[in-house]
């Protein structure tokens, strides 16, 4: 499934579900474990030493299922 939204200069933005989701629990995580994170374009950054440093995909959706495991844990 695909979401289209506008982003603040009325894009048109097109991500699929599963990859919002993923950047969505991947921010969590990184909350969590209070590490400033924030996502651009589909991207997400860490703040780390002055620098904002792009994770790739992969790490996107490995936090993902980090934060997913350990919600469940909570619960």
């Amino acid at each position: 499934m695909k979401v289209v939204t506008l982003d603040e200069d009325n894009n048109i933005v097109v991500r699929t579900k599963k990859y919002e989701q993923a950047i969505y629990n991947c921010l969590r995580w990184f909350k969590l474990h209070d590490i400033n994170a924030f996502e651009c374009n589909e991207s997400v950054y860490i703040e780390a030493y002055n620098f904002d440093l792009q994770i790739s995909s992969a790490e996107v959706f490995y936090r993902a299922e980090l934060y997913k495991s350990i919600s469940k844990e909570i619960i």
